[in-house]
C-alpha cells in the first residue's frame, strides 16, 4: 500500500512540472516549444508548472479546429440572441408606438364622454377620466418595458 501511495505521488509530480525550450532566431523572434530545435541551434530549458492546459505540439492542429467550432458555435449563438433581442425590441416599440397613439384618441372629448352641471357647461365624465387613465398608465408600462430591453442589450 505504501509503495501505490509513493508511486501516486511521483507520478502526480512528473504531471505538475513541463520542460519548455526556448530560442531565438537571427531575426530575434523567440520560440517555445516542447522539443529542442530540430536544426540543433541553441535553446534554453524552461521549467514551467504544468496547469494541465498544455497540450503537446503535434495535437495543437486538432485543438486549433476544435476552438474554430467552439469560435464558430459561440458566434452563431449571438447573433441568435441578437436576433431574437432585435426582435423583441421592435415589438416593445410598436407597442409603445401604438399606445401613444391610444393615448392620443382617448384625450379627445367625444360626445357622450360629459356630464352638464347645475351651473351650466360640462365636465368629462368618469368614464373618459378612466379611459384616460388607462391610456397614461399603458404608455408608461410600454415605455419601462422598452427601457428594460436597452438597458439588457448594453
Amino acid at each position: 500500500m505504501k509503495r501505490l501511495i509513493v508511486l501516486l505521488f511521483v507520478s502526480c509530480g512528473a504531471l505538475a512540472a513541463t520542460t519548455l525550450y526556448k530560442s531565438v532566431d537571427e531575426q530575434g523572434n523567440v520560440t517555445f516549444s516542447d522539443a529542442p530545435p530540430a536544426d540543433g541551434s541553441e535553446a534554453e530549458k524552461v521549467d514551467v508548472q504544468d496547469s494541465g492546459n498544455v497540450l503537446p505540439s503535434g495535437d495543437l492542429p486538432q485543438q486549433m479546429e476544435q476552438q474554430q467550432r467552439a469560435d464558430t458555435k459561440a458566434a452563431q449563438q449571438a447573433r441568435s440572441e441578437q436576433k431574437d433581442w432585435q426582435g423583441r425590441y421592435d415589438n416593445a416599440r410598436d407597442e409603445l408606438e401604438q399606445a401613444e397613439k391610444t393615448l392620443e384618441s382617448a384625450k379627445e372629448i367625444k360626445e357622450g364622454d360629459t356630464v352638464g352641471s347645475a351651473f351650466g357647461g360640462a365636465r368629462p365624465n368618469q368614464a373618459w377620466i378612466d379611459a384616460l387613465e388607462q391610456a397614461e398608465n399603458d404608455v408608461e408600462t410600454r415605455r419601462e418595458a422598452l427601457k428594460k430591453l436597452e438597458r439588457e442589450r448594453r
